[in-house]
């Protein structure tokens, strides 16, 4: 009887597997067609950086589409352009076939701070993208900045009595910019301490306060500070530069009197000059079994810090003392000395790579 049972009942599951079966009909899903003039223009990116060399006039801007049948120009709109320092123009011109067209952009120097950050934002002119299959993105947001390219070069220690009062020495890296004399045909190299605050560990803020300085190719001295270079170098042309409210990624703290909260200000810096106190040549061996001939020089940079308050006033900072803090207006100058060992008959301070 349990047998007769069983042998039923897989008879009619059998049954109901078959008419479900016969019941089931192939269906096939087919993707939404895109329409046959959509274009699908975009941005590849929605912020990016563009960086220029001071000798270099023009930039690139970059539209992609995703239809590259026939010529088509796309209108944009330049919805912000920081100090007008650019006036790009507002259509991009696809060629038969490309999948991208440029917008090459002039820039005015003269309305650019070196190393300074300016914005552009540019949209494509439509409310959404007209291709189901566009990538990208209709507006786009580029950080503008006038800079060269930096390498470590040279490691070297460097004595402030602000940031060490015992007169400990810190280490600093030495970067030389390597496209600054990119046709070999300039008499100076231009070198920097990138960081110097940082790397002293008195902020944890990057890019700050890098103390940038041109030396002469074959002896390393007669060194000048970078903004003193915009009237005799005509690769910085009319670019601004930013030498007496330096940031320095460093903040002083007022304490409040009474009740009144105590208030912390950004501290600034001013550099002042910069000399060389000592040059000699030396022999070193690092690393190799060849001994290596070096130019040493030792450089003294001087420098003030200040800090303003709400009003705008300016409280310059003592070398003395974090906490000793000047009357408004009076000078307090701060010294660093470092020294640079520079490989000996080259254009350039060897580089660690």
């Amino acid at each position: 009887m349990k047998l007769d049972k069983l042998y039923i009942g897989l008879l009619f599951t059998s049954a109901s597997f078959m008419v479900g079966c016969s019941e089931y009909e192939d269906t096939e899903t087919t993707s939404p067609q895109a329409d046959a003039n959509a274009i699908g223009a975009n941005f590849a990116k929605e912020t990016q950086t563009i960086k220029v060399a001071p000798d270099t006039k023009t930039f690139d801007i970059t539209m992609n589409r995703v239809n590259p049948t026939g010529e088509k120009v796309i209108n944009v709109k330049n919805v912000r352009i920081d100090n007008n320092f650019c006036n790009p123009a507002t259509q991009f011109k696809f060629e038969d076939g490309k999948m991208s067209a440029k917008n090459v952009v002039n820039y005015d120097i003269s309305k650019c701070t070196f190393q300074k950050p300016d914005t552009l934002v540019m949209k494509i002119d439509a409310d959404t993208k007209d291709h189901i299959y566009g990538d990208g993105y209709l507006q786009t947001t580029i950080s503008f900045v006038v800079d060269y390219t930096w390498k470590d070069s040279i490691k070297t220690t460097a004595v402030d009595k602000y940031i060490s009062s015992d007169g400990a020495a810190f280490p600093v890296t030495v970067q030389v910019a390597t496209d600054y004399d990119k046709d070999n045909d300039k008499s100076t190299t231009l070198v920097r301490l990138p960081d110097y605050f940082k790397n002293a560990g008195k902020t944890t803020t990057e890019g700050a306060a890098h103390i940038q300085f041109v030396v002469d190719k074959e002896d390393r001295k007669s060194p000048k500070l970078i903004w003193e270079l915009s009237g005799d170098d005509k690769d910085f042309g009319e670019l601004q530069f930013n030498k007496d409210e330096i940031e320095t990624g460093m903040s002083y703290i007022v304490e409040g009197e009474g009740d009144k909260k105590d208030k912390t200000y950004d501290v600034y810096m001013k550099g002042l000059s910069i000399s060389v106190v000592t040059s000699t040549a030396s022999t070193t061996s690092e690393d190799t079994d060849e001994d290596e001939e070096t130019v040493d020089v030792t450089y003294k940079l001087e420098y003030e810090l200040f800090y303003k308050d709400d009003k705008g006033k300016t409280y310059p900072i003592s070398p003395v003392s974090e906490t000793d803090v000047r009357e408004e207006n009076t000078p307090a100058k701060h010294t660093s000395e470092f020294t640079i060992k520079f490989p000996k008959e080259k254009d350039t301070p060897a580089t660690t790579e």
